[in-house]
């Protein structure tokens, strides 16, 4: 216990005092985080603070191992080299993006680097114990949630670095409640690993609150996303990893409900999922006319409530825990909805998505029979089958008048075949002269550049309802009327 005190209050006052240091650095070497429509803060702020809280950690592995003021509390052999190896791949990986921005790919890539090194160390997801539940994973299964593990944390508290002291306050808390569960345990040993990210996120916060003075950057996300990953796993619940992971994900529920909701939020939207946008929980609390320190607080609040509420679940033997998951799973989607993330997804906005997606993906019945027909017309024999063809597809649109024109050969000015019909037999004139109506005049243009004929369309916009996908339709129709014409004279 007193290795353990110890152990935080060195990572305060380390931390404390490399702080400034690494903020020198940033600004010398040009790792300065700018102002901009993204950002919330006003004026330039050096990126590096990630420095700070890494020294620190690797500062404390050293007084262990060389001197006695802290007694030795791991082992110095391949395992252990090969999750510090992880940890520093990753550290060194958002370290470098913090002055050079570093394609996303390029660093999702180096983060899975980290998290097979901290795999093949032995911390592997292998198995789920929880009460009356049991899962054992196999090889291949273990590898991918081990890694998908790793990536969810890094990328949590990288997401939520938006405010002043938001990612290292909430990752202070995290690590604090999952130390005083490990001391219950009498797991000193674990609490340790967890006691120096509290005391390095407690001292760096003495620079980093509002108005900061540094942030974290990529570098120092990073490195606490992979740290309370990684330890989390090596905590020594023996039989119980089912515990030792619910503890940290409630924790932070916070970033990792941010991280969850982001990508399918930009999906929905239209966007790349790992495109930056200002739409994280934290910008949602600010559009609501919060201030910045506000939001920081509410935040604050909610993973204050949330550790207490993993202290008091993970004492429970059983099946009220899972009542109380099911509780605060119903707490979180109302919470997400008060934020405003399903307004744009509406009763008839959903309905149209849904519509949208089995379209394209050839469930919608209409969308299988206009490729049946488009191939029909594609097959079209003679000039005569493929307009008798293209009544048909006119038809299903809703059009009243389509008319094809043919020109020569050699003469574009002389029309050698032309095609007319109308719905219902009705006039042409009187359908040429009304009005309120949508007119499509298409050139039939060949390969080598010649028009080879025209395609009008008129449709009343009066009497019908025009589909989401009738012009697209039309387009396409073009083309297999185009195709099948330019066949037919060569």
């Amino acid at each position: 216990m007193q290795t353990l005190i110890i152990i935080f209050l060195i990572s305060i006052l380390v931390t404390v005092a490399l702080t400034p240091t690494a903020a020198w650095i940033g600004r010398r070497l040009g790792a300065i985080d700018q102002p901009g429509t993204r950002k919330v803060h006003t004026r330039p702020c050096p990126r590096t603070g990630g420095i700070a809280l890494y020294l620190t950690f690797l500062l404390i592995i050293c007084l262990s191992m060389f001197t006695p003021i802290i007694t030795p509390w791991f082992e110095l052999n391949t395992q252990f080299l090969l999750l510090l190896s992880g940890l520093s791949i990753v550290f060194g990986i958002g370290l470098v993006d913090d002055f050079a921005q570093l394609n996303c790919i390029l660093k999702l890539v180096f983060q899975c680097l980290g998290a097979s090194l901290a795999y093949f160390s032995g911390l592997q997801i292998d198995h789920f114990y929880l009460h009356h539940l049991q899962i054992e994973f196999g090889p291949l299964l273990s590898y991918g949630l081990t890694v998908l593990w790793f990536l969810l944390f890094i990328n949590a508290v990288n997401l939520i670095d938006g405010l002043d002291g938001l990612a290292s306050g909430i990752t202070f808390f995290a690590a604090s409640v999952m130390t005083i569960t490990l001391v219950w345990r009498a797991d000193l040993h674990g609490a340790a690993w967890f006691a120096i990210i509290a005391g390095s996120c407690l001292g760096f916060l003495r620079y980093n609150f509002n108005p900061a003075k540094i942030f974290l950057g990529d570098g120092g996300s990073y490195f606490l996303g992979f740290s309370m990953a990684a330890f989390s796993i090596l905590a020594d619940f023996k039989s119980q990893m089912g515990a030792s992971l619910l503890i940290p994900i409630i924790g932070m529920g916070v970033p990792i409900m941010d991280t969850i909701v982001s990508p399918i939020r930009r999906f929905l939207l239209g966007k790349g999922i790992f495109q930056p946008d200002d739409d994280h929980i934290h910008h949602r609390l600010l559009t609501k006319g919060l201030s910045t320190n506000q939001a920081i607080w509410i935040l604050y609040s909610i993973t204050f409530i949330l550790c207490l509420f993993a202290l008091y679940l993970v004492q429970l033997r059983d099946e009220r825990s899972v009542f109380l998951l099911l509780i605060l799973g119903a707490a979180v989607f109302f919470f997400i909805v008060k934020l405003g993330y399903f307004n744009y997804i509406k009763k008839e906005g959903l309905s149209s998505w849904l519509h949208d997606l089995s379209y394209e993906a050839g469930l919608n019945q209409d969308r299988r029979s206009f490729v049946h027909l488009n191939n029909t017309i594609s097959k079209s024999p003679d000039l005569a089958t493929l307009w008798s063809n293209t009544i048909v597809a006119l038809d299903l649109f809703e059009f009243d008048l389509g008319e094809l024109v043919i020109y020569d050969n050699h003469d574009q000015n002389e029309i050698t075949e032309r095609y007319i019909w109308t719905k219902d037999s009705q006039s042409y004139t009187q359908i040429i002269n009304l009005s309120g109506t949508m007119k499509l005049d298409m050139p039939l243009i060949g390969k080598n550049g010649r028009t080879l004929g025209m395609l009008w369309l008129i449709k009343n916009m009066h009497n019908t309802n025009m589909s989401h996908y009738t012009l697209r339709r039309v387009e396409h129709l073009r083309r297999s009327v185009l195709k099948t014409v330019e066949g037919l004279q060569n």
